[in-house]
């Protein structure tokens, strides 16, 4: 059986790569469920069309914000 030279094996321990890959941001349906269900908890179900609109909002301007600033770099 090979094994890892150590320093290549330490390196991907501290990086948090097992065999090469690293697993983040997989969200499945039982996961989005739970962090639904703890807005809801947290919010309540009538404040949740707010909390919508306002991160629409500020995503919204966030790439109006990123769209001048690439325009001004290329003027």
């Amino acid at each position: 059986m090979l094994h890892a030279a150590p320093e290549r094996a330490s390196a991907r321990a501290a990086t948090g790569i097992a065999g090469g890959k690293v697993n983040m941001g997989r969200l499945g349906i039982p996961e989005l469920l739970i962090i639904l269900g703890i807005v809801i908890l947290i919010f309540g179900a009538n404040r949740l069309p707010e909390l919508g609109r306002g991160i629409g909002k500020g995503i919204r301007n966030f790439k109006d914000a990123t769209r001048d600033s690439e325009a001004e770099e290329k003027s």
